[in-house]
């Protein structure tokens, strides 16, 4: 579903790309159920920006 609002984000609103946060829901943007929105950012040559975030509570106190 979010690869399809960044469709329509930028074919329908403008957008010149999208900015995600280092973690969401507690999962790195590494993991694969967040690679559909990379390919539709790609085929919509549009960039995604990471913004940095807090780290987890279990990697801080590491």
């Amino acid at each position: 579903m979010a690869a399809d609002e960044l469709t329509r984000c930028v074919e329908e609103l403008g957008f010149k790309g999208a900015m995600l946060f280092g973690i969401t829901d507690g999962q790195f943007l590494d993991e694969r159920r967040f690679w559909p929105i990379y390919a539709r950012a790609e085929a919509l040559k549009v960039p995604v920006y990471l913004h940095p975030s807090m780290p987890q509570p279990q990697v801080r106190d590491i």
